[in-house]
């Protein structure tokens, strides 16, 4: 072989290396991030599953402070400075549980971003995760709870994870209903005495609407779950219901139904 053909190949070598290597070294890039990204989201659920703990724990003690502070005011022979003392204790656990309300959804803000990301490179959409209820305690009337509305744009229902005081777990589901150009998910029946806390999402506000008749659903302090007074009245809508949003919490008294907008849906997708 002459020296021009050995320099003619030596140079395809060369070329052929260098083409494979701009298709071979990005894909590994791209995966050595995504998998620091998953890491982050794992971090991230962590946090989320501590900073949760923490906030049913501060709301426990705020409602052992709001029972004592009603005990005190309704023996009249507390001291004035004794109500004094535990208003003040509960105005500042009203601050911790806010700063930590707000710190779980930073969390989950920052989840979402990542989880975007990772949506972004890898061209399929990344699974939802559920937006959980903060449980704080259970009020008197309750015998189960929601504790997650689970939802991806597309699906065909909204799924409700329900807790019982025992433990138990369960899950509803609300399909995909539509009226004129109005659309929605409803479950139609739920169990009597079913405590719920609208959950927070970093995409916007969770909506339901419920039965606005006499005895059906009650709002309750989402602040003092447990000791909280039932209001019959609150939240009737112009529409013939009650509608409770992200942050607020009822129980619903007599077995009824739930019509549910997450904060961003579609409807679901043909398979």
């Amino acid at each position: 072989m002459t020296t021009l053909k050995k320099s003619i190949v030596f140079l395809l070598v060369l070329s052929v290396a260098a083409i494979s290597s701009l298709y071979v070294l990005p894909v590994k890039a791209q995966s050595s991030s995504d998998n620091e990204v998953r890491e982050e989201m794992d971090k991230l659920n962590k946090n989320i599953e501590k900073a949760q703990k923490s906030y049913d724990a501060i709301k426990r003690q705020l409602a052992n402070k709001n029972k004592a502070l009603q005990s005190a005011q309704a023996s009249g022979k507390a001291k004035d400075s004794q109500i004094k003392s535990l208003k003040s204790q509960i105005a500042e656990q009203n601050k911790k549980l806010a700063a930590q309300e707000k710190r779980i959804h930073d969390l989950q803000t920052q989840l979402q971003t990542l989880r975007a990301q990772l949506q972004g490179n890898s061209g399929t959409p990344a699974p939802e995760q559920p937006d959980s209820s903060p449980s704080g305690g259970w009020n008197p009337q309750a015998i189960c709870r929601i504790t997650a509305f689970s939802y991806t744009p597309g699906d065909s229902c909204v799924k409700l994870t329900v807790e019982f005081k025992d433990g138990e777990t369960e899950e509803l589901e609300a399909p995909f209903g539509k009226t004129g150009q109005d659309t929605y998910f409803k479950i139609e029946n739920i169990y009597a005495k079913t405590q719920v806390v609208m959950p927070v999402s970093s995409r916007g506000d969770w909506v339901v609407n419920v039965d606005s008749r006499s005895g059906y659903v009650a709002k309750i302090d989402p602040s003092n779950i447990e000791g909280s007074k039932l209001n019959g009245n609150a939240n009737k809508d112009n529409y013939g219901g009650k509608t409770f949003k992200s942050g607020e919490a009822f129980i619903i008294l007599k077995q009824s139904g739930m019509t549910i907008r997450p904060p961003y849906y579609t409807a679901p997708k043909r398979r």
